[in-house]
């Protein structure tokens, strides 16, 4: 008899090791890339990538139904409890050798479950709200004030349309699925990672803490900018070039903390800020506009975070009916 394994068996044996070594907690970007290239070597590679991982996301989510296919008179032996991957990592030992993936895949497609439903649903967050949204994927979203998206997921790809507003995303790595986000005028990609997106009224921000992400423009002509942690990318709207520059990797990320940080930027984009924070707009007028901040804000209320301001800057409030107004007081 011939006991020889069989070429997909093998190249199944490859892709569950990329998976647990990608999933850990010390996961580098150097991992990241390492399986990029494994990916692209062979097209082989994608296909068996893509089985374990949209098995080891559907086992997850369908767990209760595949259970009494696997084991119809209730013996549980053997039977992996797949729903344990919300709570941690997946580990080397999923594939059991009493379940075969084959014969596993083999029960979700014969049981008639839907693998992506490809609908697409739209999240939105007041001024002063802050979600959090967990996809059927994995990801997770974490939504700043002021800030509309809509999410789509399908078997080829996700896809998140980015409005207005600030988020960010840390993504369940998936190379046969790609994560794309359309905002303003880029598309970004995901390479496995964490990062946040800032839509103002004229530029987008994307800026990196863990992982690799691809920035492109939506209408082409320029090559992808390719974003590590520690890097953020300001495009602004328009013919004006993308700008890249180093960042302290969690400062962008401050605002889930209830804090904002700041060098240098102009008051007009603390406003902006603020404005998604708060429920009432704060707007900043004539010359005061162009002052630059730096610091640390703490959110606890509003009006504590602009008499900070007002301390720090040569500005003073007018308020009305529905808003606040900085204005120069020199």
């Amino acid at each position: 008899m011939n006991t020889a394994a069989k070429p997909d068996d093998y190249l199944n044996d490859q892709a569950s090791a990329w998976l647990a070594r990608l999933s850990a907690e010390d996961a580098s970007e150097s991992d990241w890339l390492d399986l990029e290239t494994w990916l692209a070597a062979d097209p082989a590679h994608l296909a068996a990538y893509a089985r374990v991982e949209a098995l080891w996301a559907e086992l997850g989510d369908q767990a209760p139904g595949i259970a009494p296919h696997l084991a119809p008179d209730g013996d549980q032996t053997g039977v992996i409890d797949f729903t344990a991957r919300r709570n941690r990592r997946p580990q080397p030992r999923w594939i059991a050798p009493a379940v075969g993936v084959a014969a596993v895949l083999a029960v979700v497609v014969f049981a008639g479950l839907p693998m992506y439903a490809g609908r697409t649903v739209t999240y939105q967050t007041a001024p002063g709200e802050t979600r959090q949204i967990a996809l059927a994927d994995g990801t997770t979203i974490h939504m700043n004030g002021a800030s509309k998206m809509s999410v789509k997921l399908t078997a080829r790809q996700r896809t998140v349309r980015m409005a207005e507003g600030e988020a960010s995303f840390e993504v369940a790595h998936n190379a046969a699925r790609p994560f794309v986000v359309r905002v303003g005028e880029v598309r970004v990609r995901d390479i496995g990672t964490e990062f946040n997106i800032r839509r103002d009224s004229d530029s987008t921000t994307v800026s990196v803490r863990k992982g690799v992400v691809e920035v492109a423009p939506v209408a082409g002509g320029a090559p992808a900018t390719r974003l590590t942690p520690g890097r953020q990318l300001v495009d602004p709207d328009g013919p004006a070039a993308a700008d890249v520059h180093e960042i302290a990797p969690d400062q962008p990320f401050a605002w889930q903390v209830g804090q904002l940080i700041y060098t240098g930027q102009d008051l007009s984009s603390v406003a902006e800020d603020l404005s998604r924070r708060f429920t009432t707009p704060i707007h900043v007028d004539g010359a005061a506009a162009s002052l630059p901040f730096s610091g640390v804000l703490v959110l606890d209320d509003e009006d504590s975070v602009i008499r900070r301001l007002e301390s720090f800057l040569p500005v003073t409030d007018h308020r009305t009916t529905g808003a606040i107004t900085l204005t120069d007081r020199r």
